[in-house]
């Protein structure tokens, strides 16, 4: 259970931190904020995204797993839907903000440990 904990609270500071490197197309309120879209974006992506791998996977084939990019970046948007305080302006915005999510995060899950 410890360990969920920081993978969110490490998941929101990354969110935050690329929040704040892209400040003209995504913003956030504060650091509330992002442990919600942390939150939402680990819901999503533990039970809605398994079905769009799925569905996507011929395509995934096709494409060497970038349409995972886009899965990646719907994700996010659907998180920008449901959260208040969080603003991504277009889709551009939202798979640059995933890329560095997922790199940070990636980043920061090694430093602690957590991977």
């Amino acid at each position: 259970m410890v360990k969920i904990i920081l993978k969110i609270v490490v998941s929101a500071a990354a969110i935050l931190l690329a929040a704040g490197f892209l400040e003209e197309g995504v913003q956030i309120k504060d650091f509330i904020t992002s442990l919600k879209v942390a939150v939402i974006l680990g819901l999503l992506n533990t039970f809605i995204k398994p079905i769009f791998k799925l569905l996507t996977f011929p395509i995934t084939l096709m494409t060497f797993g970038l349409s995972l990019l886009v899965i990646n970046t719907i994700m996010v948007v659907v998180a920008d839907f449901y959260v208040a305080g969080f603003d991504i302006a277009n889709y551009v915005w939202a798979f640059i903000f995933s890329l560095i999510v997922s790199v940070v995060t990636y980043i920061l899950e090694l430093v602690f440990g957590l991977d």
